[in-house]
């Protein structure tokens, strides 16, 4: 029996840091990145559309801190 993927959307205002946790997770048959981007804004949009498990977010962003959007 196989079981699913672990759905991860990722959320950082560096698209380096996204990059490096794409790449780490990306290999891993256990997860599966749904979503990302750049903005906690664009971010509370997009879960709308993806259904996940995990939010990976930045604790300090311009717009919106990690704290507000996961609330």
């Amino acid at each position: 029996m196989k079981k699913e993927k672990i759905r991860i959307a990722i959320v950082d205002d560096n698209q380096i840091v996204i990059d490096g946790l794409i790449s780490l997770l990306d290999d891993n048959e256990k997860f599966k990145i749904q979503t990302y981007t750049t903005s906690a804004k664009k971010m509370i949009k997009l879960l709308d559309e993806f259904e996940i498990d995990i939010l990976l977010t930045d604790v300090m962003m311009p717009e919106m801190n990690g704290q507000e959007l996961s609330s």
